[in-house]
């Protein structure tokens, strides 16, 4: 079954329901990607039903720094709010409270209340609104648009075994070197762990192992503790520090609006 939603005509809050279609699946990995998913919310679940998220990210790096930044997102249009309290990782130059948000029209940045307007802190904001919206979503989005699956075959790792599916842009429409290897438990259904690498971090970076816990949080499977390393794309590692992220307090359901995201300096 895929899920998929509907909007009612007769009233103006979108209803979700599962509607079955049938052979609609790339191939096995494309299958086994969708149980996933189903098992731990599918992002139209959280788009229609959970609708917001309030949570606390903390991001603790080996060589002592740390992010710890109140997060606000809204599924429907990917609106992104964090507000720092310490930030040693993100914009460590500037000293004090910082916030970003995108409030669906435009980014903005503030630093000890003040706005900053250059373009180079408003890109370096957006991209860490996006980053932290995405990161928070990544399973439940792996049913995307544009993305293509591949079967890579099953692997044992400490006794447990695993399928193993490649995820990545459709290559066929979209040029991009980010892709996935997800490690899906044979036993749980879950993802224990993915082999990822992105274009944003430059060649010389690589692969990177991330390794994930879960809570069940309102119905829905959050993977909202992780820690990452350097790796190859046979999930191997060395014994190199990790780096850990934790989100904590999580609430959905606040009924955030987009009077929330936006910059009060502009608005009244």
């Amino acid at each position: 079954m895929i899920s998929v939603c509907v909007i009612s005509c007769t009233t103006q809050e979108p209803i979700y329901q599962p509607i079955v279609l049938k052979e609609n699946f790339q191939n096995k990995g494309h299958k086994l990607i969708y149980e996933t998913v189903e098992k731990v919310g599918n992002f139209e679940l959280l788009r229609y039903d959970k609708k917001d998220v309030i949570a606390t990210y903390k991001l603790d790096k080996p060589e002592g720094k740390s992010d710890i930044s109140l997060e606000k997102y809204i599924f429907e249009g990917e609106l992104s709010y964090g507000k720092y309290y310490r930030h040693d990782y993100t914009m460590p130059n500037l000293a004090g409270e910082i916030i970003q948000a995108n409030d669906g029209e435009q980014v903005w940045m503030s630093h000890n209340q003040v706005t900053l307007n250059s373009p180079s802190i408003i890109n370096e904001a957006s991209s860490d609104r996006a980053n932290n919206f995405y990161w928070f979503t990544v399973l439940h989005k792996l049913l995307d648009p544009d993305l293509f699956y591949n079967y890579l075959g099953t692997k044992t790792i400490d006794s447990n075994k695993y399928d193993v599916v490649e995820v990545m842009l459709d290559p066929e429409r979209i040029k991009s070197t980010n892709q996935y290897h997800v490690y899906i438990n044979k036993k749980t259904g879950l993802v224990d762990q993915l082999v990822y690498d992105s274009e944003s971090l430059g060649e010389e970076y690589g692969p990177r192992l991330i390794q994930l816990e879960y809570e069940s949080i309102d119905g829905v499977y959050l993977p909202n503790k992780r820690r990452y390393k350097k790796s190859n794309w046979d999930a191997e590692i060395d014994d190199s520090p990790w780096t850990y992220e934790t989100w904590s307090e999580v609430s959905f359901e606040n009924e955030l609006t987009k009077e929330d995201f936006r910059n009060p300096e502009y608005y009244f």
